[in-house]
C-alpha cells in the first residue's frame, strides 16, 4: 500500500483545522476525556490538533480538536465545511444532526479526492460550554471500513468534565 498520499492527506487535513487568525490565541479545552484506541493506532506528534493518531493497519488518521471562545456564531455546517476545505469532488453521503454528550452535533460522512486519491472522511462537530469540538477520521476510501469502528467508539467515549 502506498502511504505517501496519506501523509499528504494528514498534512492538508491538519492545516485545514488551523486558525487563519494569527493575532488571536487559539484556546483549547482541557475539560474533556476520551477513551483509548487499540495499539495499532500511533500518536502523531507536533500537530495543532488536541490529539491525533495514525493507523499502522490502514494509514487512516484520527484528529480531535477543540477551540473555545472563537467562532461562536458559526453553524455546525460551516465548521464542517471548513474541515473539508481542500477536498475536491466532495460528495456528502451522510449529513445528520445527532445528540452527542447531550448536545446537538452534526455528523457527516463524505468522499472526495485529495491529490487525485479517493478518500472517505467521517466527521462529528459539536458545541458545548463555549467550545467547539470536532472529531475526524480520514482514510483512503478502500480502507474506510477497516478502522471506522475504532473511531466511532472513540467518539462515543467522549465526556466533558
Amino acid at each position: 500500500m502506498n502511504r505517501n498520499p496519506l501523509i499528504i492527506l494528514a498534512l492538508i487535513f491538519l492545516a485545514s483545522c488551523a486558525s487563519l487568525d494569527i493575532n488571536v490565541e487559539n484556546k483549547k479545552s482541557e475539560k474533556y476525556e476520551i477513551g483509548k484506541l487499540p495499539d495499532y493506532w500511533a500518536p502523531i506528534k507536533d500537530t495543532t490538533a488536541d490529539a491525533s493518531y495514525w493507523s499502522k493497519k490502514t494509514g487512516a488518521t484520527i484528529l480531535i480538536n477543540s477551540l473555545c471562545e472563537k467562532y461562536g456564531s458559526a453553524s455546525l455546517y460551516v465548521l464542517t465545511q471548513n474541515i473539508l476545505r481542500g477536498v475536491d469532488d466532495l460528495n456528502a453521503e451522510v449529513e445528520e444532526e445527532i445528540m452527542l454528550v447531550d448536545r446537538k452535533a452534526l455528523h457527516t460522512i463524505a468522499t472526495g479526492k485529495i491529490d487525485g486519491v479517493l478518500i472517505k472522511t467521517n466527521i462529528y462537530v459539536m458545541r458545548k460550554d463555549y467550545c467547539i469540538y470536532d472529531f475526524t477520521y480520514q482514510v483512503q476510501a478502500e480502507f474506510y471500513s477497516k478502522d471506522v469502528k475504532d473511531f466511532e467508539n472513540l467518539v462515543k467515549s467522549f465526556k466533558t468534565k
